[in-house]
């Protein structure tokens, strides 16, 4: 999975203004720098320069977002509960250290002996630099248990993408956003 790093996103978001431009129940307009946060019954839209995704699971969707905090998020569960993501950034990309890590136990079978696997180690790493998407993954994966003799069918089982960037950065910021708002409201209150 990507990471994003802690300090270097705060930094970021710090620098962004945040307003309410609509407050309504649960139909709310939030503006956080570039990016915008709607929600309606049982949906929540983010929109700005890291993508587009809308979110479905509660009546209110702020509640949803409220269970998890801030960098301790469940990507996973998160995302079984996106109903549209970005076109130009999705929820999951290719991860070639995935790639590599399942070619290196792939030879770990064939080679006990590590002088024996250290060529073809080096050869196939080097292979999987070339490749960018996850179907080419595959093909290489192919072609590995090909050339080694293997009979493994099964690849296909494995799991050769990661949480984007994006995706990561997004949800992150959906809870600082809520979170944000939440003392914005109390603050109201008072």
């Amino acid at each position: 999975m990507e990471q994003i790093d802690r300090d270097i996103f705060l930094e970021n978001i710090s620098k962004f203004n945040f307003s309410i431009l609509k407050d309504d129940g649960i139909y709310r307009h939030i503006k956080f720098g570039p990016h915008h946060i709607t929600t309606w019954p049982g949906h929540l839209c983010i929109a700005g320069d890291m993508g587009t995704y809308v979110f479905s699971r509660l009546p209110d969707m702020f509640d949803f977002f409220r269970l998890s905090k801030t960098f301790d998020i469940d990507y996973r569960y998160w995302a079984e509960k996106c109903l549209s993501e970005d076109v130009n950034c999705k929820i999951r990309r290719f991860d070639q250290d995935r790639l590599l890590k399942i070619v290196e136990d792939i030879l770990s079978i064939k080679y006990e002996n590590q002088e024996q696997s250290n060529f073809h180690v080096n050869f196939w790493k080097e292979a999987t630099r070339d490749v960018y998407t996850v179907e080419s993954g595959y093909r290489l994966l192919d072609d590995l248990c090909s050339d080694l003799g293997l009979d493994i069918t099964d690849y296909y089982e494995y799991n050769l993408t990661a949480y984007s960037y994006q995706f990561v950065w997004i949800c992150n910021l959906i809870s600082i956003t809520i979170s944000k708002y939440d003392k914005e409201k109390s603050s109201d209150d008072l």
